[in-house]
């Protein structure tokens, strides 16, 4: 097999793109039910204090998870982890 290298350079919308997806597969690990909406961004600087800031709804009709600020959440909510914490609003 012939080795390789490659590069791949993403930006901000195909990064949260890939996030997005991660979550809707793996969203039976966060939530109890399949995700049907994410909400998601990223807050911060590379190598000082880049978070990712994302809401989960197992709801196939939730309309409301996109008017959900997510600078808010990330000033009311301390780190998570890969755990994650009811959204009470």
């Amino acid at each position: 097999m012939k080795k390789q290298k490659k590069v791949i350079k993403l930006n901000q919308e195909e990064i949260l793109s890939i996030l997005s997806e991660y979550f809707n597969s793996s969203g039976d690990k966060y939530i109890s039910k399949q995700v049907y909406a994410t909400n998601i961004c990223l807050l911060g600087e590379i190598d000082k204090d880049l978070r990712l800031i994302c809401v989960l709804s197992n709801d196939e009709d939730e309309e409301d998870i996109f008017k959900i600020n997510l600078n808010n959440i990330d000033k009311s909510f301390d780190y998570t982890g890969d755990e994650s914490v009811d959204l009470i609003h």
